[in-house]
């Protein structure tokens, strides 16, 4: 009955790493046996999937979304029904015309608005502690003022803090709480607009994340010069205008 137990927790993915250790010597020590050892889920969550010796395979790149994604999110700057969604609206934006880090842009101060671009600094994760300056564009792709749409959100909402954008969010991601934003709150409110603000199913939303924002530019730009409408030269100035620190440029 314990390792019955033991094997339906595991299967709800609540047992794993060193947990699941501890759960398999404390059955072994009460019941004597090492029928628990020996199930398939166990060994799935005890054991590293990698032989010894093995080399761990390199992460991929976050999948970019769509132009279409995009166009639908600067939008939802203005029309997305809670406050929240309007303010991670315009920040996920500005990942992709920055092509910038989502923890970066996280940790921002002295946002400043010029007559063409959106400004401001962030202590990037290298050089370690550094605050350095980024830029992107005003206009979008469907706003001649993205940039101001989202700052007037940001405001009414007490927004941004002194050396961060956004405020982290509550569990039903509608209403803001006392702390910093983290990756997984923009995450989280990211897919949940794609479900409930784009159509997407939950599978579909699940496959994108945040961090594909910051490749957008890098993508179209690598598109364009392999149809031979701008060459390395001028891609590499446009990019260098957005990038946030030399090792995105």
């Amino acid at each position: 009955q314990v390792a019955a137990w033991a094997s339906a927790f595991a299967r709800r993915g609540k047992t794993t790493g060193k947990t699941a250790r501890a759960a398999l010597l404390w059955v072994e020590a009460v019941t004597g046996e090492s029928v628990f050892a020996r199930s398939p889920l166990v060994t799935f969550h005890c054991n590293s999937s990698r032989l010894p010796g093995m080399i761990r395979e390199k992460p991929q790149a976050a999948k970019p979304p769509d132009v279409e994604v995009l166009r639908r999110f600067e939008h939802l700057i203005t029309l997305a029904p809670t406050a929240v969604q309007r303010c991670v609206a315009g920040f996920l934006i500005l990942l992709a015309f920055s092509s910038s880090r989502t923890a970066d842009l996280l940790r921002s101060r002295n946002l400043t608005l010029t007559r063409d671009s959106l400004s401001g600094e962030s202590i990037m994760k290298q050089p370690k502690g550094v605050w350095v300056r980024w830029f992107a564009p005003r206009k979008g792709l469907v706003s001649d003022d993205w940039a101001g749409n989202w700052l007037d959100e940001l405001h009414r909402c007490g927004l941004p803090a002194s050396e961060y954008v956004l405020a982290g969010v509550n569990q039903a991601l509608d209403a803001w709480s006392p702390r910093m934003a983290t990756y997984n709150d923009g995450k989280d409110v990211f897919r949940a607009m794609l479900c409930t603000q784009c159509g997407f199913s939950v599978a579909a939303a699940a496959e994108l994340a945040p961090h594909g924002f910051r490749h957008i530019l890098v993508s179209a730009g690598a598109q364009l010069r392999r149809q031979g409408f701008v060459d390395t030269r001028e891609l590499g100035t446009c990019l260098l205008y957005t990038s946030p620190s030399p090792r995105d440029r």
